[in-house]
């Protein structure tokens, strides 16, 4: 996908992302970021989008926070605030971050934490942050984890899981548990609804990802949407077909998470 069918697909995942907030009592918990309310997510994930979009508008060429990129120019809701005040401020800043993005030349060189350092970048990593906390709504609304509350596009899916790979290496800056994504072992990863298999194999430096049917220490077959979940903390391999070493696999979920 290029940068503006990104740019399209953000378009339907902000307005779906903003009905999850406007179903989830605003004070209830997220299963899966257990520390926060469904206002914690709210207000992580508008800001997500306004400093990204405020770091394209900029084209920065450094890390920048949005206060030094001149802050926000709508003010935040508070936690009091409910569910229609929440998921308006989402669509408010997501309504801003695509225009920012559509206007944008997505080979211009920028900064971005990821392995891309041009604006489109930004366009594919706020698809894809915008689904997982989109699950993260609708699992608040439900109270609990399960794959089959985490639904996308099969083919998105597979580019979640590219995307998440392909940036994890330098996740490490952040997260430094990923350093430990080495050793021995591999782990296959196969989607059974749309093309997509992943071969990840550790050595002693970390880790290299292949596009590959081979044998893996552990095998995980599941819709893509379900592998998607599962890597990035959203679901549990119980919800998976699962071969092999799980105890490798519980490692790597457990370093790998961001």
């Amino acid at each position: 996908m290029d940068h503006l069918a990104y740019c399209d697909l953000l378009v339907d995942e902000i307005e779906a992302c903003a009905v999850e907030f406007e179903r989830a009592d605003p004070s209830s918990a997220v299963p899966s970021c257990p520390e926060w309310s469904v206002a914690d997510l709210a207000k992580h994930l508008g800001g997500i989008h306004r400093w990204a979009e405020a770091l394209v508008r900029d084209r920065a060429a450094v890390r920048k926070t949005l206060g030094e990129l001149g802050g926000s120019p709508d003010e935040r809701p508070t936690p009091d605030d409910d569910a229609a005040t929440w998921a308006a401020w989402i669509r408010v800043g997501g309504r801003r971050l695509i225009a920012t993005l559509r206007e944008a030349e997505p080979d211009a060189p920028m900064w971005a934490w990821g392995a891309d350092q041009h604006i489109r970048f930004w366009s594919r990593r706020q698809v894809h942050e915008t689904i997982v906390h989109r699950w993260d709504a609708a699992l608040a609304s439900l109270g609990r984890l399960a794959a089959s509350a985490c639904v996308a596009d099969p083919v998105v899916a597979v580019d979640g899981v590219d995307e998440f790979l392909e940036n994890l290496p330098i996740a490490v800056s952040f997260r430094p548990a990923v350093a430990k994504l080495r050793g021995a072992g591999s782990l296959h990863l196969h989607a059974t609804d749309a093309p997509g298999e992943w071969m990840i194999r550790l050595h002693d430096d970390g880790f290299e990802v292949a596009s590959e049917h081979a044998k893996g220490d552990v095998a995980v077959r599941a819709p893509a949407a379900a592998l998607l979940a599962m890597l990035t903390g959203r679901a549990t391999p119980d919800d998976t077909e699962c071969f092999g070493d799980r105890d490798l696999l519980d490692r790597w979920l457990r370093d790998s998470a961001f």
